[in-house]
């Protein structure tokens, strides 16, 4: 006869997640906010009872054994449904407790607002911190419940299933109020963008696009390059005529639309900006998993 799974049960298998992913018990200790000697003890718990060795331990991290990567592999399925169950009874519960996120200033202006009214109409009662800004957030020492990552990436990623996985794009363009000018080199692979700059991610001396007709990859080269760390100066410069910007599509939507800047190259594609949400631990708050359901929902 099977004995039924207690909640301590789960609540250490849970920690040795954890501790698995992180590699050792203090960096576990670090992602999850509590002490070493709690993680520790959960796992030597853990290992009586399941009459198992999982780990071998050493002083600065550990080494799962065969049962133990067996026992996280089944221990990450079942937390994973779990957590998906709760989610789906998210939006029948009445919360009122808080949660906080953090994530870049652009997204915060031109892609959280739709979201984050979908989630007030569902859950009016909850407290929301924002962090709006482009600094690096070291989350598991922050107050923040989770944070939503970025990276630029030259062609669109493969969806992942897996925690922290990438859940949105948002493609890239290169605007300009008037067509900047442009000196076609000998290789048809590379053109020259006179009095042109360049801002965005990437952060290189020329900008790879990629064309649907050709096989590689076309390199525009800028003859002057000025550097930009804000996306809203940049649009304004593009505004002016003074060059190009190359931006996310959602920060230019209604201008390109009331034709105050204009794509350059349409035909082109730059790639985009991945969006990765990131929890600070594996227990997250009711309220945390209920905003994380609603950001990573598609708008409609």
């Amino acid at each position: 006869m099977s004995r039924s799974v207690s909640y301590q049960t789960l609540r250490r298998l849970a920690y040795f997640e954890a501790i698995a992913e992180a590699g050792s018990i203090r960096g576990a200790a670090q992602r999850l906010g509590l002490s070493v000697p709690v993680l520790s003890s959960a796992l030597s718990d853990l290992e009586t009872e399941l009459g198992l060795t999982l780990a071998i331990r050493s002083t600065r991290n550990l080494q799962l054994t065969s049962a133990g990567q067996e026992v996280y592999s089944k221990a990450s399925t079942m937390l994973e449904s779990a957590q998906g169950a709760v989610e789906l009874s998210e939006s029948d519960r009445s919360l009122t407790g808080s949660v906080g996120v953090t994530m870049a200033a652009e997204l915060a202006l031109h892609w959280l607002p739709k979201r984050l009214s979908r989630f007030q109409s569902r859950h009016p009662s909850v407290s929301l911190s924002i962090d709006a800004n482009d600094r690096v957030v070291d989350l598991r020492s922050s107050q923040y419940d989770m944070a939503v990552r970025t990276e630029y990436r030259p062609n669109r990623p493969v969806i992942s299933s897996k925690k922290e996985a990438i859940f949105d794009w948002l493609d890239v363009v290169l605007v300009a109020r008037k067509p900047p000018r442009f000196n076609i080199s000998a290789d048809p692979q590379n053109m020259e963008v006179e009095t042109t700059f360049f801002v965005g991610p990437g952060g290189n001396d020329w900008v790879t696009a990629l064309h649907p007709d050709r096989d590689g990859p076309i390199m525009l080269l800028p003859s002057n390059i000025i550097r930009v760390a804000n996306r809203e100066a940049a649009i304004a410069f593009a505004r002016e005529g003074i060059g190009c910007a190359l931006v996310t599509e959602l920060s230019v939507r209604q201008e390109l639309a009331a034709g105050r800047l204009m794509r350059i190259f349409p035909e082109m594609t730059f790639g985009g900006i991945t969006l990765r949400m990131v929890m600070r631990d594996n227990l997250p708050s009711a309220e945390a998993i209920a905003l994380r359901t609603v950001l990573v929902e598609k708008n409609g």
